[in-house]
C-alpha cells in the first residue's frame, strides 16, 4: 500500500490535491493506496513518529502556523526515503525549497497539468525502492531491499554491504563488477574502484569524496573526480 499525507491550511486545495492523486493512480490501475489529509501544520506535526510512515508527502510551504520547509526539514532528518512534494502558488520558493531534495514543486495554478507527470515519477521510483535482490552472503542467503543498502566496499576479494541506519553489514565474496552490472539501472554509482554507492544517500561531492547522509566521506579519485560528478548530477537530475 502507498501511504500518501497531505498537508494544506486551505480546503479548496487539499481537496483538489486529493482529487488529482485520485484521478492520476486510477490511470495507473493501482488502487492500493491510503490518503489521509491534514489542514492545519501543527497538527500535522503533531503526529510524532507517525510522520515517518508515509511513503510521499504533499505539503504546503505557506502556512500560518508552521510553514512546509520546517515540517520538510523535520521529516528528512527522520526518513530521507520519504518523497515530498511541495504544492504552492509561489514559484519563488523553489530554489529555496529543493535544499530539502523536494521530489517535485507543483504550482497550484497549473496542478492539473502537473500532477500526472508527478505521481508517473513517484510510481517508477517506488519500484525502484522496493527491488531486492538476493545473493548467498558468508552470513548465509538472503534476499534484500535495494533502497536500503547504502554503500558496497570491495577489499581484499570481499564485498562488504552497508545499510543505511544500521550497524549490520553482510559479506560476499563475489566481484564489485559483477555487483555493479545487477544494481545498474537502480541509483548505484560506482566512484572508486572499490566503492559503489547508493545515490540517494549521497549528500555532495566536495574534496574528492562522496559525503553521506550519515557523514561518513567516501574517497573519489583525483583523476575520476569529474566524471563522477558529471554522472552524479545526471543521475540526481533523472530523479528530479
Amino acid at each position: 500500500m502507498i501511504k500518501i499525507a497531505v498537508c494544506d491550511d486551505e480546503k479548496i486545495y487539499s481537496d483538489k490535491i486529493c482529487s488529482c492523486i485520485h484521478r492520476e493512480l486510477e490511470k495507473q490501475a493501482l488502487s492500493d493506496y491510503d490518503i489521509t489529509v491534514y489542514n492545519f501544520g501543527t497538527e500535522f506535526a503533531a503526529e510524532g513518529e507517525k510522520l515517518y510512515e508515509y511513503d510521499v508527502i504533499f505539503l504546503d510551504i505557506n502556512m500560518p502556523d508552521i510553514n512546509g520547509f520546517e515540517l520538510a526539514s523535520k521529516i528528512k532528518d527522520n526518513n530521507n526515503n520519504i518523497y515530498i512534494v511541495f504544492v504552492t502558488s509561489f514559484l519563488n520558493y523553489a530554489i529555496q525549497g529543493y535544499r530539502f531534495d523536494a521530489l517535485r514543486f507543483i504550482l497550484k495554478s497549473d496542478m492539473d497539468n502537473l500532477m500526472q507527470e508527478c505521481i508517473e515519477t513517484i510510481i517508477r521510483l517506488m519500484k525502484i525502492d522496493y527491488h531486492s535482490v538476493t545473493y548467498d552472503f558468508i552470513e548465509g542467503r538472503q534476499e534484500i531491499i535495494v533502497n536500503s543498502l547504502c554503500y558496497i566496499e570491495s577489499k581484499k576479494h570481499k564485498l562488504t554491504f552497508n545499510f543505511y541506519g544500521k550497524d549490520k553489514t553482510l559479506g560476499l565474496y563475489k566481484k564489485l563488477d559483477e555487483v555493479e552490472k545487477d544494481l545498474d539501472g537502480y541509483g548505484f554509482l560506482r566512484i572508486h574502484k572499490s566503492y559503489l554507492v547508493n545515490v540517494k544517500y549521497i549528500k555532495r561531492i566536495i574534496n574528492y569524496a562522496a559525503v553521506m547522509q550519515d557523514g561518513m566521506e567516501l574517497p573519489i579519485p583525483r583523476e575520476k573526480i569529474k566524471q563522477v560528478k558529471e554522472k552524479y548530477f545526471e543521475m540526481r537530475g533523472d530523479r528530479l
